[in-house]
């Protein structure tokens, strides 16, 4: 992908920005392959997936229906986990919308996930929301977070004894190596996000070498407050532009 939009802009490199599982990939990628973070100005983390030294009961349960889930896929040769279709999208407007009864337990399942946050929840988007979000993904990621979960590490997918060994050359999948990570990295984090727990965070901080970690000053903020919250622009992203003009200006600045 990154090498696609260098080949099509014509720059050298790029600001990245990803939320929970779009930044376990930028944190995969520069630790696997240290060559490209030359090509980050910086990268912007929002709830970043990563390190599970702690796991909400509320999530935890989740997590353990996965192997269940999975069994139950791969039976029928399905490879998809939470896959966005007519049905799901017609299940979601149906159940979840202003004038359904059930709209109350499509909230309180959301906010069992993810964090309560009653006061930043637009309920009447939330069809159109859940009608997209999740827009799914392979059975193999979601099984990678569960290994991970059990493992309380971030490392590679655990392909069994006999495939580790080939690719790895070990009995057990290596830790990802984060302190080979030498791009910018700001993360922003929540103290009610029920995923990716405070505890994960400063493991991750922790670790990273360039690293500057600011926690949402909201304590309500959840999980998906990150994309959706009403007042996100005031809590959030209004930092995160800052962010990206005063690096810009910097650089600049360095040039002349």
């Amino acid at each position: 992908m990154f090498d696609y939009i260098f080949n099509y802009t014509k720059q050298k490199d790029l600001y990245y920005i990803g939320h929970s599982m779009g930044c376990t990939s930028i944190l995969t990628l520069l630790s696997s392959k240290p060559e490209y973070n030359t090509k980050i100005k910086m990268a912007i983390l929002l709830a970043p997936a990563a390190f599970w030294m702690n796991v909400s009961p509320s999530f935890n349960d989740f997590i353990n229906i996965l192997p269940f889930v999975k069994e139950v896929l791969r039976e029928r040769e399905i490879y998809d986990f939470f896959p966005q279709s007519l049905a799901t999208v017609t299940t979601a407007r149906t159940l979840c919308n202003d004038k359904a009864v059930t709209q109350v337990i499509c909230i309180a399942i959301l906010f069992l996930i993810v964090g309560s946050d009653p006061p930043q929840l637009n309920i009447t988007t939330l069809p159109d929301i859940l009608s997209y979000v999740p827009a799914g993904s392979s059975v193999q990621a979601f099984e990678h977070y569960y290994q991970n979960v059990l493992a309380k590490d971030f490392r590679h997918y655990d392909f069994g004894i006999a495939e580790n060994y080939r690719r790895y050359k070990q009995k057990t999948p290596p830790s990802y190596d984060v302190k080979k990570i030498s791009a910018p990295i700001n993360i922003f984090y929540s103290e009610n996000d029920m995923i990716v727990t405070e505890k994960n965070i400063l493991e991750l901080d922790k670790r990273l070498p360039n690293v500057v970690t600011k926690k949402v000053p909201y304590k309500l903020f959840n999980h998906v407050d990150f994309l959706w919250a009403i007042e996100v622009k005031t809590l959030l992203y209004d930092n995160v532009l800052e962010l990206l003009q005063k690096f810009d200006f910097k650089q600049n600045k360095s040039k002349h």
